[in-house]
């Protein structure tokens, strides 16, 4: 869906994360306070998640974005990859985030990631080589990333074709079966 896009098309962001009180609701504020800084700038964005912040958090992503947000609600499947198919830049701050599984899916698809460097983001996104990380939990930091995204089509590309790389490399299903093979064949030997 990407090679399909016109001259001009705005760069769709996206996001996928629950709507609900404290890390949650703070990376959406966060995000939110980024995008109000970026108004200047041709984007979209889809926001996949649901929860009981979900009419506080669309009231605000809509004051900041207008009509340029869409809020799909909660999302799985062949849905989910739709939007993450349409999508340019994965966009989620990650505050307090143990493990974010929704990056390792967005870089599945070959989206470039924008987040900050917080608890195991870095685990699982990487600096300058499968997106951008924002060094300070600040709007205007994270602001800098997304707009340095949004600002060069081919480093959104570079970075979707490494992370898709990557994820295939050390977080496919076949990876993940390999290594619990290992680990449990070990397990016999030692006994």
């Amino acid at each position: 869906a990407r090679d399909l896009r016109a001259p001009g098309d705005p760069v769709r962001l996206v996001t996928v994360a629950m709507m609900r009180r404290g890390a949650k609701e703070k990376s959406y504020r966060l995000l939110a306070d980024a995008l109000g800084r970026l108004s200047h700038r041709n984007w979209e964005l889809d926001v996949v998640g649901d929860g009981e912040a979900f009419d506080e958090l669309r009231e605000l992503l809509g004051g900041i974005a207008g009509d340029r947000a869409t809020l799909h609600g909660k999302l799985e499947g062949p849905p989910l990859a739709q939007v993450l198919a349409r999508g340019d830049v994965f966009v989620w701050p990650g505050i307090e985030e143990a493990f974010g599984m929704a990056y390792l899916e967005a870089q599945a698809h070959g989206l470039a990631v924008a987040a900050c460097d917080t608890a195991g983001v870095s685990e699982v996104v990487r600096d300058g080589e499968t997106g951008l990380l924002a060094r300070e939990v600040t709007p205007s930091a994270y602001a800098a990333v997304i707009d340095r995204l949004i600002a060069s089509e081919q480093l959104r590309r570079d970075l979707g074709e490494r992370a898709r790389r990557h994820i295939m490399e050390r977080h496919s299903v076949e990876v993940a079966a390999r290594v619990l093979q290992a680990e449990l064949s070990g397990l016999g030997t030692r006994s």
